[in-house]
């Protein structure tokens, strides 16, 4: 992953980006630098994933903290020094590394168990179940983060910031409704189809569906506020679409998190990874005739179609399982 991004760089800014030469040879210094990031940050999720499997989810929560606001304070710190891309690249792949030592820190009582890895035979099946949830977390998380590069194609600069900027500021949102479900993982990992579960699955379900009704009149507020008040030539009143339109994909994505997570939980990686090559294949066909055709206002509905679509899809396979356990069992990775 690291080498793709460092050696696509180039091609990738000059041939679709596309932006003004004098800046050509700055970014693509910056995407070769926070390229080199990328393994500092997969092995944060790993810690991570470490203190969440073992119940240390107040550990785990200050190391997110941590984690999150040195995503936004260093380069916060570097700006006055310094405003051009590269410095704030530097400043990124820093955060990423200091988290990194962070996390290290906090996880070191838990090193020798999980290390520990119980034969050949065990770790085989650890490979198996990461190659298969790798495949499948990197085609979801690139429909929320690579989807913006794809997008940059067929926008405007403004477009693209209201774009950007209301999905990273409504997705923050998802992480109640994920932490909500990763504590759950223990229980949903069980084989037998309990009491218990069933009770979490019901009792979680109407614990969002309460606050995505406050979460939606909140925003629908919001973005009155901003879009008759503070309206200016580039946040004009058509942004209030498009907030309503992304904040219909949050909410979906935000009941995708318990059949998400349970999934995973149960083994279903290819099922999950088959799911989103399908969705995959599906935005290749369509995104690109919507955004010509219909700009901020079709990828908006692309993006939230596409969370809505997954929401239904990945409901349908937990129930599914939940009342068949066989169901998939060729695909489980043990």
């Amino acid at each position: 992953g690291m080498a793709t991004i460092y050696f696509f760089s180039e091609p990738f800014i000059t041939g679709w980006l596309k932006p003004a030469e004098k800046i050509q040879n700055e970014l693509i210094n910056s995407f070769k630098i926070v390229a080199l990031g990328l393994i500092p940050s997969i092995l944060i999720s790993v810690y991570r994933g470490a203190l969440e499997g073992k119940g240390e989810f107040r550990v785990a929560n200050i190391a997110k903290m941590v984690s999150g606001c040195s995503l936004f304070l260093f380069p916060l710190l570097v700006y006055p020094l310094s405003s051009s891309v590269f410095a704030v690249a530097v400043a990124l792949v820093t955060s990423r590394i200091f988290s990194f030592y962070f996390y290290y820190l906090l996880s070191s009582n838990y090193l020798p168990s999980i290390y520990r890895v119980g034969g050949v035979k065990k770790l085989k099946n650890i490979i198996n179940y990461s190659f298969y949830a790798a495949i499948a977390g990197f085609i979801s998380s690139g429909f929320i983060f690579l989807d913006r590069f794809f997008v940059a194609g067929y926008l405007s600069t403004s477009e693209l910031s209201v774009y950007i900027l209301s999905q990273d500021i409504m997705s923050r949102y998802l992480l109640l409704p994920w932490s909500l479900a990763i504590v759950l993982v223990p229980i949903m990992a069980k084989p037998d189809k309990s009491r218990e579960q069933a009770y979490a699955v019901t009792n979680w379900y109407k614990k969002v569906s309460l606050l995505n009704l406050f979460y939606l009149l909140g925003l629908l507020l919001v973005s009155f506020i901003i879009t008759t008040v503070f309206a200016t030539e580039v946040i004009d009143k058509s942004v209030s679409i498009v907030v309503f339109i992304l904040a219909i994909g949050i909410m979906a994505a935000a009941y995708s998190q318990l059949p998400l997570v349970s999934l995973f939980a149960k083994g279903k990686v290819k099922l999950l990874m088959f799911v989103f090559l399908f969705e995959s294949v599906l935005y290749v066909i369509t995104a690109p005739y919507i955004f010509q055709s219909y700009g901020v206002i079709g990828a908006s509905f692309v993006w939230s179609g596409r969370l809505t679509l997954e929401a239904v899809f990945l409901r349908i396979l937990l129930r599914k399982t939940a009342m068949n356990p066989a169901l998939g069992q060729a695909n489980d990775v043990p």
